[in-house]
């Protein structure tokens, strides 16, 4: 019931929501925004600050190459250059903390003992309610093991109130970590507007009024590149104060950049739900409960293309899988960024979940990322090594990842959805997929390279 609800508001009451009411509901706006969107969100306990510290290269000036640059021609089995040292690592998930997840109308006091007993505390919580589910964020302060208490936690939830799929549960709180590097090679070049042919799609589509929800950092709205941007809300759902914007800024590019360089979708709507916060120095994660409060907002504002440029190497995020499921039954394309952990085959998500288009980067040369992880359930590949996109606070960057690759197919899904508003996420899927540019190994570049032009001719066509 929650989510049929939580769907006929978004479709019939949008409504302006002004600073105010985002502060009541534990969210920050970045910017004023241009227009107001509906958000619907539990109060939250306002969490420590998190600092500006995402990968990211300043460089003065920029532009895009000119005139009659071409990209060469494919040649496969070539590697492509040298990768940049890799960050340092963070755990797989917070170390103490666990999500309980009950449904939205249960009454406090059914699982109070229960969380008494293992010893637990509330420090947040988020009303669901796309997904009639209420998100409590618990945290301990002995030396339990986190598996191990989760395991025998949600054991419990199962056997007192049961129910398949469960009612109720208990799990990690993952960490998604930002799929994208700056780049040591060059200040990167606009080469993706040759390589995807801009000007043709220019023709054909903007974007015009598609929302398209980028859960990411907050995005630097100030830059010039999005000027003219048609941003209806730039939120950071951590209930941060002064958070990094340099991640959602660099994604942000090549979705609706209009100044120097060439968004493919500058008439769309983003939505700007910012999700991750500093975990250790210098390191930002998004969180599954931040994760999940974003992913809401998305879905109860109707948005049509979801963009997650982050991942992770566990399946088990039981609340971010069902949340993308009820987006993508909403008729949301998800795009996700795929995961670098090189040629092992080794699975990202949430870009291996079956539903959601998950990405590759490749070069100007059309050669894969040497980061890039592999495997069966890729579906496309885009620009994303040393591509040059916005940087806080009006600079530019040269930035190489799978970040930026989904960009690129979030702006196409979103032209694709401007002409064609009656297809549903595996229509726009299976478009894309068929019009690809065959690059080589599918498990390297899924259906090869996307090709927004012939997706788009193929879509009006078939109107």
């Amino acid at each position: 019931m929650w989510q049929h609800l939580a769907r006929l508001a978004c479709l019939l009451l949008p409504v302006a929501v002004h600073a105010g009411e985002l502060k009541q509901h534990g969210f920050r706006e970045r910017t004023e925004p241009r227009q107001g969107v509906l958000l619907a969100q539990a109060a939250s306990t306002p969490p420590v600050r998190s600092h500006d510290t995402d990968s990211g290269r300043a460089v003065p000036g920029g532009g895009p190459d000119g005139p009659g640059v071409v990209p060469p021609p494919i040649n496969f089995g070539r590697p492509g250059p040298p990768p940049p040292p890799p960050p340092a690592s963070l755990p797989p998930f917070v170390p103490k903390q666990i999500l309980l997840v009950v449904p939205l109308t249960s009454a406090d006091d059914e699982t109070s003992a229960l969380r008494q007993r293992f010893e637990l505390r509330v420090e947040d919580q988020a009303a669901l309610e796309s997904l009639g589910k209420l998100a409590l964020l618990l945290s301990w302060s002995n030396k339990q093991d986190p598996v191990e208490l989760t395991r025998q936690f949600d054991g419990e939830l199962r056997r007192q109130f049961g129910g398949e799929p469960p009612v109720s549960w208990a799990q990690l709180n993952w960490l998604y970590k930002p799929l994208t590097q700056a780049s040591a090679a060059s200040a990167g070049s606009d080469y993706a507007s040759e390589m995807l042919n801009v000007e043709a799609l220019r023709g054909l589509a903007s974007g015009q009024d598609v929302l398209v929800a980028l859960v990411d950092t907050p995005v630097h709205q100030s830059h010039p590149e999005f000027a003219h941007a048609d941003i209806v809300n730039n939120l950071d759902v951590t209930g941060k104060d002064g958070g990094t914007d340099i991640h959602g800024t660099a994604v942000a590019s090549p979705i609706v950049a209009a100044s120097q360089l060439s968004g493919l979708a500058p008439k769309a709507k983003l939505l700007v739900l910012g999700a991750l916060m500093e975990h250790e120095k210098n390191l930002t994660a998004a969180q599954s409960f931040f994760m999940a409060k974003a992913l809401d907002i998305a879905i109860k504002n109707c948005a049509q293309v979801i963009n997650i440029a982050v991942a992770t190497a566990s399946k088990e995020d039981e609340l971010i899988n069902q949340l993308i499921d009820t987006a993508v039954q909403d008729g949301a394309v998800v795009v996700a960024a795929n995961g670098e952990a090189g040629r092992n085959k080794r699975k990202s998500y949430p870009a291996a979940l079956p539903n959601v288009i998950a990405v590759n980067a490749v070069d100007r040369d059309r050669r894969l990322f040497s980061r890039a992880s592999t495997g069966s359930y890729i579906s496309l590949a885009a620009p994303g090594v040393d591509v040059r996109v916005a940087c806080p606070p009006d600079k530019y960057c040269a930035n190489n990842g799978s970040s930026i690759a989904s960009g690129y197919v979030s702006a196409i899904a979103a032209l694709i959805l401007e002409k064609r508003s009656d297809l549903d996420a595996q229509g726009v899927r299976v478009l894309l997929e068929r019009t690809a540019i065959n690059l080589g190994d599918k498990e390297e570049y899924g259906k090869g390279l996307v090709n927004g032009v012939e997706a788009l001719r193929e879509a009006l066509a078939g109107r």
